[in-house]
């Protein structure tokens, strides 16, 4: 590039030469320019500078002086040298000074001169002109100024402005014309006749005023005279014209004023909308700024610029909000340090909010408000997290880093059972999942316990049932499906949804609502005036949640006496005000900052409190609260946070303390809210507990329903209750329940605080190790290739402290007051103690642990030294050939004993046998194990010999640190694909081409074919080879192109031998395959074909790299080369298999979610992240959001799916927390509750989650929950045993017949077959004679009272045996029970565990089946409480659903991604037929 430079810059000249060439310039004009092109090659660089100073200044001087004389002389002198010349001077000899001097120093400082000269000059005196000019207009404009000062102005003139139309143009014209002189000279005239006496008609004179007016005007022409006096009189008739002017039509002073009147509109117009905005957006600011307060602050009284930039994210991503434009313009902060005062809070708001409408910023003020509350809930269960996580570092008496995860969970079951009936509502039952795993159920009791008490949450199932039976009871011929359905605010439901999760939670059917009559019994209560007072004060709870046009169904004398008993407000008040007032605490107890979330407010749905008070706040706001009663109130209850006591005998009074001391909490909330005060009568207090206890329990539409009709009986009542209402509208506190927040989140500095990698911390002591500095170097590359660090692993025996921390808060819940977090901390400090041989035991495993971890970083460090081609194995031969020489040879007989022990992998070809990293290092364990000494510091010593022993040369380690940095692309762009291969392809030429271009010189082209089954051709062979990626110079004739086995090429032979075969020279070998034949010249180069084998050596394809376009004559393969390749060739097919395995995991998961969807109505949304590798630096890990399943569902897989981090999740890190942890995750955000559960690797680390939606419900029914669990552990073990298959620790097991057709037709069916085999487990553990006792199924002995329900149970086991036997026996499709039931033996369940559904001789009528078991529902099922009928139940329809895959079986089983051309796509997998 240099030099062509030089060469391009005299072209100018030489044209200007040729055009010039007829003109003969003088020897004057030559000499000048010869003297100077001259002087520059002949000189050295200071005589250049010198010699071209000289003339240029000279010649300056002169052209200075003559350049407005002579221009054209000048530069033709410089334009017209010698062409012979020009060209020997100017373009050779200056080149080869400007090719070795700097650009700079070498420009033509002549012309530079000489221009700036002239620059100069013309620039002066353009200013001398410009300055004059604006020296004559100043002048001018000041001797106006002096005219109308001495000369006032004629109003007079004025009389001549007439706009008449007839007259206007005649008249504009005299006075633009004429008037301006026959005026003056008028007046003129007839001062000369008043001088010469003329008035007098009989005084003779020579005077004629008719000539001397014409005189005058001959001498004032305007056309003569530049600069005519002007009098008052015409000053004003001027301006006079100028408006006639503008009301002549169709002239341009017409058209200009209509100009400038449009422009003077619009700029009134743009100046009133400026001065609108400045109003809108000055309003709005005080709105936001008045909505600060609303937010809890640090104690500068500023706010997290972090957590306003993810509230204004999760706006902006609303479904249906269309904003998405403006959260590409958030860039969120990484850290909590930018902080917001009140001004700045305003002001950045506005900025990303400038041009929303009215309606959507009130939108975002409500959106804010709710958001708000959501702050305080996260810094509430940031204190909570901070609390535990002190308490595990004082647990941790050896400082561990772990504690015991059986002696935990035993604590928390003592605690739960010691806790009172009130205080257990609010907690999660440790003795069920997730708390307890899968594995640690018994099988028969995870498949057949249907007892609802085992729920999660304390008599969850028999409550919603208790309010569903009062309604049914109360309005016989309405179900509450009915009341939702009339809601008042319809908007306010989920639009998406035919019916709301509520709806389809609480929808009974007649039979069901006769089943549910028997729960409530006369004996389960007291007595029976108790009875009848917890009938009516639900009853009345229930009435309030009625709409008023449901309140004419109602009679007229219920409606006056309602209305009459919600008037009264004397302290004697019904139960119906008790009730109307605990509503009324509930949706405005979100506004208290005392008492969030208190025992009386865990109801199954928030998001009509948040949203009552959101809407309140955002209408009205109020001076602050004062802190005194709140302290008060605090004092008062500081005196209940007991520990809950040891001994037995003492629960009652203690449970007593507790209830006491919620209640007490409870009122202190209403304390905050300036309702009516009521007491509550001692005879009355035991039925305000139990309305509270049921309260728990609402639904969220019930409580919509309360908070409107809440509102409507608000209307009515007097001026004075209105004012004391609207002051509950009132600021919220800057406390958390008393106490102040510091103004940091744990969440976000929770790994500096607490966590210590384990990898970071061995790490530093091998860095601080100076005997092994050669591999330093190679673990800090291989500490910054894991990307996702800190993730905890699951462990079945212990806790880390983010396991402990999550349990802990999984256990108390979200609406539970900080006092009963602190009670289960002091409980846990007192009772959780380990003995002294424990203590050691815990050390002996830390240490393990951390020898473990490394021994890992050098073992690995050591081999790739060793490996430093980046092949992926090694020799056995040279590693025993180097071990050997260890201490000269003295422990080579302990090294062979360590032979003995070691499993060696298969031979390579050749009788090879070569070693992976993990096969290296559990070598050297062994060989370490048979030395004697220290095993820590045997290690050391023999990795610092083979250290030592491995000699490198510096360009040998560059080019490995290169490979191996190429080789992390592959598998990196694997793990962040999304479950695409596309980029891997792309990572895997990348590596091949940069490595021939830097180490080996060379142009490859390269491509990959797979194995595929030929179909299509079998006589050409079984299987054919197709190329599915190539380099892009290759794409036009290599891709999609497929090799036979009956074709030229060694592609075959490597798959049959399993080796690579190199060919120097492809034009001597006569078997290569050529796929361009355009090319006619003979193709000269190397080819080397690899085989891509899988973790149990099988090969699935050739990875081919050849030089055919290199233009060197030699361009054969180099050893190092060849080995290169082959652990591209390893990487790859490991990122194959790993992008592979995802996609087979979100193939199974798709068919749990549809076996789920079916059976689990309530849930409304089920979303897929898997974890990946975050870009950033900083960051550890994202989630990427693959595939949505809705209520309907249909899942929507997008082709690109998005990320998400940790910074932009502040309110919705839930996700991360069970990231993190590997432990399941149940909360509430914007008042829809989400369960995220971890899928776990092989090594217990999270992989992916799946978040469940319940949407406005508090939690599923026992039956719903059992079903999702019994998902969930199908679809963990089809991940273990995928992971274990593509890693090569499982070998593949085939139990159907449809499994062998295909891997992916394998993970279609892989739930199924992994839930049949539970099942069969269920059925070997059953004696056979319980199956025949349902044959005995008499109605008297299980429902002796109810005849019909009777007939539906026995109905419902004679159509499930009938269709069991129509699998195993198709020809019985007309028979009837009683022939049907004589198949019914002692070999019934024998043949239900071997039978398979995707055999090919099977010929089940599947219509017939589904047809005896469409009519029975899964609640029938379950409310029969039967766990034989439950295992047929589920046995059946998964038969039914294996057996419509296998007959769909080239649909159904596809997988479920998108094309290269799709942006997304929508998956359903088909149910049984109908």
């Amino acid at each position: 590039m240099s030099e062509s430079t030089p060469q391009e810059e005299p072209k100018p000249v030489q044209e200007d030469v040729k055009e010039d060439k007829e003109k003969k310039p003088t020897p004057a004009e030559v000499k000048e320019p010869t003297e100077i092109s001259q002087d520059v090659p002949d000189s050295s660089i200071s005589s250049i500078n010198n010699s071209t100073e000289g003339k240029a200044t000279d010649e300056t001087h002169s052209q200075e002086l003559n350049l407005e004389k002579e221009p054209k002389l000048s530069t033709e002198s410089i334009n017209e040298p010698n062409t012979e010349e020009s060209k020997n001077v100017v373009v050779k000899k200056p080149a080869k000074v400007i090719f070795n001097l700097e650009e700079m120093s070498l420009k033509p400082k002549i012309e530079q001169s000489w221009k700036k000269a002239v620059f100069e000059r013309v620039d002066a005196r353009a200013q001398a002109m410009q300055q004059k000019i604006i020296y004559k207009d100043n002048l001018k404009k000041e001797l106006e100024k002096q005219t109308k000062t001495k000369l006032p102005k004629d109003d007079l003139a004025k009389q001549w402005f007439n706009t008449e139309e007839m007259t206007l143009s005649m008249r504009a014209y005299l006075l633009d014309k004429l008037l301006p002189t026959l005026i003056p000279g008028v007046e003129k005239m007839l001062m000369q006749v008043e001088k010469k006496i003329l008035t007098k008609v009989d005084i003779p004179t020579k005077f004629d005023p008719i000539n001397y007016l014409g005189e005058y005007l001959m001498r004032n022409n305007p056309n003569y005279i530049k600069d005519p006096g002007v009098s008052g009189y015409q000053r004003v008739m001027k301006e006079v014209t100028e408006h006639l002017k503008v009301h002549v039509p169709n002239t341009t002073c017409n058209r200009v004023s209509r100009i400038k009147e449009d422009i003077k509109q619009k700029r009134e117009q743009r100046e009133n909308i400026k001065e609108v905005k400045v109003k809108v957006v000055n309003t709005r600011k005080q709105a936001l700024q008045e909505q600060f307060d609303e937010w809890i602050l640090d104690p500068k009284g500023r706010i997290p610029m972090a957590v306003i930039q993810n509230t204004l994210l999760d706006f902006f991503q609303k479904p249906g909000s269309h904003l998405e434009k403006y959260s590409e313009q958030l860039n969120v902060a990484d850290s909590l340090d930018p902080r917001f005062n009140k001004t700045e809070f305003a002001e950045y708001i506005s900025l990303h909010t400038a041009d929303f409408e009215s309606e959507m910023f009130g939108e975002l003020l409500k959106h804010l408000c709710h958001y708000a509350d959501e702050f305080r809930e996260i810094i509430k269960n940031d204190m909570q997290r901070n609390m535990f996580a002190k308490l595990f570092l004082q647990c941790d008496h050896g400082k561990v880093g772990f504690l015991d995860r059986q002696r935990t969970l035993a604590l928390l079951e003592t605690f739960y059972d010691r806790s009172s009936k009130a205080t257990r509502c609010l907690l999660r039952n440790p003795r069920q999942w997730p708390f307890i795993e899968f594995e640690e159920i018994d099988l028969s009791e995870f498949w057949g316990d249907m007892d609802n008490q085992k729920h999660i949450y304390e008599d969850f199932d028999k409550t919603l049932l208790e309010i569903n039976l009062l309604l049914a009871e109360k309005y016989p011929s309405k179900t509450l499906s009915t009341f939702l359905e009339n809601s008042e605010d319809p908007d306010k439901l989920d639009e998406n949804r035919k019916s709301s999760s509520s709806e389809q939670q609480l929808r009974m059917t007649e039979e069901q609502e006769t089943v549910m009559i028997s729960v409530l019994e006369p004996e389960d209560r007291e007595s029976a005036g108790e009875q009848e007072q917890y009938k009516e004060s639900i009853e009345e709870s229930s009435q309030l949640w009625l709409t008023p046009e449901l309140k004419s169904i109602i009679s007229e004398q219920e409606e006056l006496e309602r209305l009459s008993i919600s008037k009264q407000v004397t302290p004697k008040s019904t139960e119906e005000e008790l009730n109307r007032t605990s509503i009324s605490t509930l949706e405005l107890q979100r506004g208290s900052d005392a008492k969030q979330r208190s025992s009386s407010e865990l109801i199954i749905n928030e998001e009509p409190q948040r949203q009552s008070s959101a809407e309140q706040v955002s209408s009205r706001r109020t001076s602050e609260i004062k802190q005194n009663s709140y302290e008060e109130s605090t004092a008062e209850q500081e005196p209940q946070r007991e520990v809950v006591p040891e001994e037995q005998q003492d629960i009652d009074s203690t449970s007593k303390s507790e209830k006491d001391s919620i209640l007490r909490e409870s009122e202190k909330s209403r304390e905050d809210i300036p309702f009516e005060h009521m007491e509550i009568p001692p005879q009355e207090q035991r039925t305000q507990e139990q309305i509270h206890e049921k309260e728990i329990f609402l639904s969220p539409a019930i409580e919509k329903k309360a908070s409107a009709l809440s509102r409507k009986d608000s209307l009515s009542e007097t001026t004075e209750q209105k004012n004391q209402k609207d002051k509950a509208c009132e600021p919220k506190g800057k406390t958390i329940e008393g106490k102040p927040w510091s103004g940091d989140l744990l969440s976000c500095n929770w790994k500096e605080k607490y966590l210590n990698c384990e990898d970071e911390e061995q790490a530093n002591l091998i860095y601080n190790n100076p005997r092994l500095t050669e591999l330093h170097s190679i673990i800090r590359n291989i500490q910054s290739y894991k990307k996702a660090k800190c993730r905890s692993a699951f462990n079945r025996e212990s806790f880390n402290l983010l396991q402990f921390v999550q349990l802990l808060e999984m256990f108390i819940g979200e609406a539970t007051p900080l006092s009963v977090s602190e009670s289960l901390t002091s409980f846990f400090r007192k009772h959780y103690a380990e003995t002294k041989e424990e203590k050691i035991n815990d050390l002996e495993q830390a240490r393990l642990k951390a020898s473990c971890t490394l021994r890992g970083l050098l073992l690995e460090a050591l081999f790739q030294k060793w490996d430093n081609d980046g092949s992926g194995f090694l020799d056995l031969k040279e590693v025993d050939q180097l071990l050997y020489t260890y201490k000269e040879g003295m422990e080579k007989e302990s090294m062979k004993k360590a032979k003995l022990h070691f499993p060696f992998p298969k031979p390579h070809h050749g009788y090879e046998v070569k070693l992976s990293s993990k096969q290296f290092q559990k070598y050297i364990e062994l060989v370490v194990a048979e030395l004697r000494g220290n095993e820590d510091l045997v290690l050391e010593s023999l990795v610092e010999f083979l250290m030592n022993a491995l000699e490198r040369t510096h360009v040998e380690s560059l080019r490995n640190c290169a490979r191996r940095k190429w080789l992390h692309q592959i598998q990196y762009a694997a793990e962040t694909s999304g479950v695409s291969l596309e980029p891997v392809y792309s990572e895997t030429f990348k590596a091949l081409t940069q490595d021939a271009e830097a180490h080996g010189n060379k142009k490859i082209s390269a491509h990959i074919s797979l194995l595929e089954e030929n179909l299509r051709l079998p006589s050409r062979g079984n299987v054919l080879l197709r190329n599915v990626a190539c380099t892009l110079d290759d794409a036009p004739y290599v891709l999609n192109g497929v090799l036979y086995r009956d074709m030229k090429g060694i592609s075959f032979t490597v798959v049959d031998e399993g080796k690579p075969i190199h060919v120097p020279q492809v034009q001597h070998h006569g078997n290569i395959f050529f796929w361009n034949h355009s090319c006619k010249t003979d193709h000269n180069g190397s080819f080397l074909a690899l085989p891509l084998q899988d973790a149990h050596m099988r090969i699935f394809g050739v990875l081919a790299v050849d030089t055919l376009r290199d233009p060197h004559k030699i361009n054969i393969f180099l050893p190092h080369e060849i080995r290169f390749y082959q652990g591209v060739s390893n990487v790859f097919s490991t990122a194959y298999h790993f992008v592979h395995g995802r996609e087979h995991i979100l193939h199974v998961v798709i068919t749990g979610i549809s076996w789920l969807q079916n059976i689990a109505p309530t849930i409304t949304a089920i979303t897929t992240y898997f974890v990946e590798p975050s870009s950033e630096q900083n960051s550890e890990y994202v989630l990427r959001k693959m595939m949505v399943t809705g209520q309907q569902g249909l899942t929507e897989i997008h082709r690109n799916p998005p990320t998400i981090s940790r910074k932009s999740c502040i309110f919705k890190d839930f996700l991360f927390k069970c990231v993190d942890s590997s432990e399941v995750v149940l909360t509430s955000i914007c008042g829809e509750t989400h369960m995220v559960i971890p899928l776990r690797e092989k090594t217990g680390e999270a992989l992916g989650v799946l978040d469940f939606n319940f949407g406005k419900n508090r939690m599923l029914l026992y039956r719903e929950f059992k079903d999702l669990q019994k998902m969930m552990k199908v679809i963990q073990a089809a991940c273990y045993e995928i992971l274990g298959e593509l890693s090569g620790e499982v070998k593949r097991k085939y139990v159907l017949e449809i499994e062998h057709v295909g891997e992916v037709q394998r993970a279609g069916i892989l739930f199924f077959r992994i839930m049949l085999q539970e099942l069969q487990e269920n059925f070997r553990l059953l004696n056979p004679m319980d199956i025949i006792t349902l044959l005995l199924y008499d109605r008297n002995i299980i429902r002796p009272n109810s005849r019909m329900v009777s007939e539906t149970h026995e109905k419902l086991v004679h159509d499930i045996l009938k269709g069991i036997i129509l699998f195993f026996h198709p020809d019985l499709e007309e028979s009837d029970w009683d022939i049907c039931k004589m198949y019914v033996d002692s070999h019934f369940i024998e043949n239900i565990c071997t039978y398979d559904p995707t055999a090919k001789n099977r010929k089940a009528n599947l219509q017939l089946i589904y047809g005896c078991i469409k009519d029975h529902t899964r609640t029938e099922v379950w409310e029969f409480g039967d766990s034989i009928i439950e295992y047929l139940y589920h046995w059946v329809h998964i038969c039914l659903a294996l057996t419509e895959l296998t007959r769909k079986l080239n649909s159904a089983i596809t997988p479920p991604l998108p094309s290269k051309t799709d942006s997304c796509m929508y998956a359903k997998m088909p149910t049984e037929s109908t």
